[in-house]
């Protein structure tokens, strides 16, 4: 992915070196569609959970998530403009088992808003306007987790939020279709590189007793079940290794793009 997006930056800016100079202009795009994303460490935990669950009941993995877009351009060159976005992708899992009055319920909410830069180029043809773009972008990643577990009358159950920033870069390419001289139709693919660890925040349990908490995906020392395969919230500053939210794929996107 790196690769790529250095690519296409350089075709960029060889191509405004190359070209006249042209009035400035300022253009906006609003996108929205579906996104593949990695979740590595969650899906791979998932893949766990479910196998000791032994089919009565499933977590889902978290792979395709929605994502929506929006972009301030301005033109650089007659081929060539540069944009600030900003976006938006959620994505939730969870399930719930009932035996009488036993239950056992979970929920795992990621909620994440990068904050892009890109260039884009469209080469000057006349029937199509194709276009690519490379950029780099600052992610802010939420994640919510709710576990509570009922036996013979007794509840336990708590609740935890962990926020990280990261880093990470996008490409990709599409089409656009004018519909008026100054609105047109685009579609397009996305391609996306970023993982995102040090996920920290709080906890509260179901007598408001809170805790620091950090994200964890490790082998851990569970009291009551001894050694299990964990993925979510753990007291901050221990031994085990943080897990990561890995966002990178794809995302197929349609949307408007209006100029001024």
């Amino acid at each position: 992915m790196k690769g790529l997006c250095l690519t296409l930056l350089a075709a960029a800016a060889f191509a405004a070196a190359s070209g006249p100079a042209a009035a400035a202009g300022i253009s906006v795009s609003v996108t929205g569609g579906y996104g593949r994303i990695g979740y590595g460490d969650f899906n791979d935990w998932v893949e766990s959970t479910n196998a000791s669950l032994a089919g009565i009941a499933e977590l889902n993995k978290m792979n395709w998530v929605p994502e929506a877009a929006a972009e301030l351009r301005y033109a650089l060159a007659p081929t060539l403009s540069g944009g600030l976005g900003i976006g938006y992708m959620k994505g939730t899992s969870d399930f719930e088992i009932r035996v009488g009055a036993d239950a056992i319920s979970y929920q795992h909410a990621m909620r994440a808003v990068p904050l892009t830069a890109t260039l884009h180029w469209e080469p000057p043809l006349v029937a199509l306007k194709p276009y690519v773009f490379g950029g780099l972008g600052t992610y802010h990643a939420k994640l919510t987790f709710r576990q509570s577990f009922t036996q013979d009358g007794a509840t336990e159950s708590f609740e935890a939020d962990l926020s990280a920033w990261g880093f990470g870069l996008h490409g990709g390419a599409g089409v656009r279709f004018p519909i008026v001289p100054t609105v047109a139709f685009d579609i397009g693919v996305r391609l996306r590189r970023t993982e995102i660890a040090g996920f920290k925040g709080s906890a509260v349990n179901q007598d408001g007793e809170t805790w620091d908490a950090e994200l964890v995906k490790d082998s851990v020392e569970d009291p009551v079940s001894g050694t299990i395969d964990y993925y979510g919230p753990w007291p901050a500053g221990g031994i085990y290794r943080q897990g990561a939210v890995d966002l990178s794929g794809f995302t197929i996107y349609v949307g408007i793009s209006a100029g001024f």
